[in-house]
């Protein structure tokens, strides 16, 4: 009995060890549901295994339990998409379809993928609330300094685009920092570019070999800031020309993409599924705590005994 109920109390920790995780990541959820361009965290869950208590001989039968412990494997990111919605700021954009837009932290002011990745100081993100801010020490693509307020996110991180927006060709993979004069002109306006991290080679061509998106990782400006360390290039898809869908090359395997201004994505977070999660959550946890207390109470009963 004392084996069993041994057993029954490593169960019920073990179990609530993992209704402490499933409640972190429920949580965090519910947290990132009012985040632009949040995506959701699911949990996967461990199990299917039995315990031996006794062994089967030519005499006795054998004695077995199943699992009686909730386990929990690992997470991964939901990346579907969110829901566009408007808004009437002209410096906030969304990506629908696949991509992210490329952001660059001071010292580095531009991605020239024409020669090398150079991955320090760049991140990908789809949380296109951006706004105008004067930086000091950005540069434009001949290196000169740009004086005048550049389209920054909401970490003050450069938005990059393509430089040569008009006559584009699948040779040119040179993003740089967008300035209020190149964004306000008649012709070419300048918009973020969209782009994928790709395990191809630096420069321009077709996307061939995408890097799978459960091998990014979270950066130190949280989750909707993302780090791709498996990347060897970074490919336009979308010029970000006037919001029209401009991939690159017409065999582009990551299918149409397309910029658009004047809204934002949404979280992808499923809020009412969540909730219920946390209802459930709670009857499960007063199960295994019921367990606690069989475990307590039978191992005063053998004390007693003992005694």
């Amino acid at each position: 009995m004392t084996t069993l109920t041994g057993h029954l109390s490593l169960y019920a920790t073990q179990s609530l060890k993992s209704i402490d995780n499933w409640m972190n990541v429920v949580q965090g959820n519910i947290g990132g549901s009012l985040v632009t361009a949040y995506k959701q965290v699911e949990l996967t869950y461990g199990g299917n295994t039995t315990t031996e208590l006794r062994s089967v001989s030519q005499t006795r039968s054998g004695v077995m339990i199943g699992e009686q412990t909730l386990t929990t494997g690992n997470t991964r990111v939901d990346w579907k998409q969110g829901e566009i919605i408007g808004s009437t700021q002209d410096t906030h954009f969304a990506i629908q379809g696949d991509g992210f837009f490329l952001v660059a932290q001071l010292p580095r002011t531009q991605y020239n993928g024409t020669s090398d990745l150079n991955k320090d100081n760049l991140y990908l993100t789809r949380a296109g609330d951006f706004h105008w801010s004067v930086v000091s020490g950005a540069l434009d693509e001949t290196g000169a300094a740009i004086t005048e307020p550049v389209l920054v996110n909401r970490e003050g991180m450069l938005v990059l685009a393509e430089d040569d927006l008009v006559g584009a060709t699948a040779s040119n993979n040179h993003l740089v920092a967008i300035p209020l004069s190149s964004y306000t002109k008649a012709n070419g306006s300048n918009r973020p570019a969209v782009v994928q991290p790709t395990y191809d080679g630096v420069g321009g061509g077709a996307l061939t070999r995408i890097v799978d998106y459960d091998e990014l990782q979270y950066s130190k400006f949280g989750s909707t800031i993302l780090k791709a360390p498996t990347a060897v290039s970074f490919k336009t898809i979308v010029l970000g020309s006037s919001e029209v869908l401009d991939r690159r090359v017409s065999t582009d395997p990551a299918g149409e993409s397309r910029l658009v201004q004047n809204a934002l994505e949404a979280s992808n977070v499923r809020t009412e599924r969540n909730i219920t999660e946390l209802a459930i959550m709670g009857k499960i946890y007063n199960g295994f705590v019921q367990l606690m207390k069989v475990y307590n109470s039978s191992l005063d009963e053998v004390l007693a005994f003992i005694r």
